[in-house]
């Protein structure tokens, strides 16, 4: 990426906050609304990044200054800086108007423009190409696989990461499935494992992270796991981090009927029981549950009905693993469920 695009990217996303600011927080004139929208006209990615600034602004009513990092708390002054601030009608506002400008921006260039961009970043560029690995586990297979750099990994049944090294960071995508991870130290190069919307970064640890049918569970065993997760807004990630620590015996999840995060303790007994075969579900929806059967089933499961109504029935109960037609069994039991094997060796779950 060329330093002329990151100038017109940084400063792009820049002008889509000082709009929003003049247009939400203060009293436009009839001028500045036709100037807006000869803006928005111009060029298509105007009207992408004024839905992106838009977004993350929304989300900053759902976090507090706690939740994020200390260091951005010093963008309010920045924000004071920006060309064109003092004009803005309403900047009397203050705090409710320089706080999420000053960390929206600061986030967002950070993260949707992208860490390239930053001043410091032109030398790594020149470092040494990282290293994509691509692992994958069969139905009811577990595997524990070492990465370059000397962490070690084990994969549940049905699970899928990519691992990439670099000199500068270790990265981990969890498409699927769940993984125990244990890391060794480096504190040169963090170690984020990515999940859905959710990035636990590993402080010298042993962690898992579950990513089951849109639903991602992170719990730590032993050391410190930084938790962060994309705020929603009216149903759309945003490109704001809200930011926890867990310490052992503490886990955060984003449910999969639920925009918001839930965090809670559990038994030691209780890590990670799908290494003894036991599926474990506390308030789960039916679609985790799906998934999760799903890496132990030779026949593939679907759920069938009303998106909703299958998003409002929640699981408290654990499986054995090697035995998913007991589960499924007992489900129109617990459930306004119908199961059916269909021909094509699919079982299908209807929604009564």
């Amino acid at each position: 990426m060329s330093s002329d695009k990151s100038s017109t990217s940084r400063q792009l996303l820049e002008e889509a906050y000082r709009w929003r600011l003049t247009l939400e927080d203060g009293n436009p004139s009839a001028e500045q609304q036709r100037a807006f929208h000869a803006w928005i006209e111009c060029d298509p990615n105007h009207a992408a990044a004024y839905a992106q600034a838009a977004a993350s602004w929304e989300a900053f009513s759902a976090i507090t200054r706690d939740q994020l990092e200390d260091d951005v708390s010093a963008s309010v002054a920045y924000a004071s800086d920006l060309p064109g601030v003092d004009s803005v009608p309403g900047r009397e506002v203050g705090w409710r108007i320089a706080w999420p400008l000053a960390t929206a921006i600061t986030f967002c260039l950070a993260i949707a423009v992208g860490w390239s961009l930053w001043p410091g970043t032109e030398a790594l560029r020149d470092a040494p190409p990282a290293s994509l690995t691509k692992y994958q586990t069969q139905i009811a297979q577990q595997e524990s696989i070492i990465l370059d750099d000397g962490s070690t990994v084990l994969l549940s049944a049905g699970t899928e990461l990519n691992a990439v090294m670099s000199t500068e960071a270790r990265q981990v995508n969890l498409i699927r499935g769940a993984a125990i991870f244990e890391v060794v130290s480096d504190p040169g190069r963090p170690f984020s494992v990515t999940a859905g919307r959710v990035e636990a970064t590993a402080l010298g640890t042993v962690f898992e992270v579950r990513n089951n049918g849109g639903a991602v569970r992170v719990a730590v065993e032993e050391g410190r796991v930084e938790y962060a997760s994309a705020l929603m807004v009216a149903g759309n990630q945003t490109d704001v981090l809200s930011r926890r620590e867990l310490s052992p015996g503490e886990y955060g999840a984003t449910p999969g009927n639920a925009t918001s995060d839930v965090f809670g303790t559990f038994e030691n007994d209780d890590f990670a029981a799908w290494r003894q075969a036991r599926l474990d579900y506390e308030g789960a929806t039916l679609s985790e549950l799906v998934a999760d059967a799903n890496r132990y089933s030779e026949i593939p499961i679907i759920i069938r009905g009303d998106r909703e109504r299958i998003n409002e029935i929640t699981v408290s109960a654990y499986f054995d693993s090697t035995d998913i037609d007991s589960m499924l069994a007992a489900l129109p039991q617990l459930f306004p469920v119908e199961v059916d094997q269909l021909a094509g060796d699919t079982t299908v779950i209807r929604i009564r």
